[in-house]
């Protein structure tokens, strides 16, 4: 992962959903992303602009948002350890959003290395 950055908690939690809402390419809507999380429209703007400024997507002119490579690279990582974690201290039908934030709270405060060796 070449990034200066390393994404805090909400970062993680917004590139998940990205990921999990752009499955299939077409990019997504801060609306989209809004509705979904539950939060306001000026929060997305406002965390869209962070990502965009970290390099890990880009906004269109349509206003579509897209992920860069090194934003797919980083979402697919922490997705991967986020599924790893979720399966082992839940059950997978268990919609929790208290424990969603706690497992993004752990992803954002170990190193990337750390979490290879770990999990």
């Amino acid at each position: 992962m070449e990034n200066k950055f390393m994404p805090t908690a909400s970062h993680i939690k917004y590139l998940l959903f990205i990921k999990k809402l752009s499955e299939n390419g077409t990019g997504i809507r801060s609306s989209d992303l809004a509705e979904k999380l539950g939060i306001s429209k000026p929060s997305v703007h406002n965390m869209i602009n962070i990502l965009t400024y970290m390099n890990f997507v880009k906004k269109e002119s349509r206003g579509l948002i897209f992920f860069t490579p090194i934003g797919l690279e980083t979402a697919s990582m922490y997705e991967y350890y986020y599924i790893k974690i979720k399966n082992k201290l839940f059950s997978p039908d268990i919609e929790d959003s208290a424990a969603d934030t706690a497992i993004c709270a752990f992803l954002a405060e170990l190193s990337p290395i750390y979490l290879s060796e770990l999990i």
